[in-house]
């Protein structure tokens, strides 16, 4: 019972964090997605 309110409460984390981090991006989408694929071949 208790590791189900562990990986509940992380899930839940995972996506506040992803939610503020979309309403917060300096930038549009199209040029963020393009910094982290410049990033990630680098």
């Amino acid at each position: 019972m208790e590791s189900d309110k562990v990986v509940v409460g992380i899930l839940a984390g995972v996506a506040i964090g992803a939610l503020v981090g979309v309403l917060y991006a300096p930038d549009k989408g199209s040029k963020t997605r393009k910094r982290v694929i410049n990033k990630a071949n680098a």
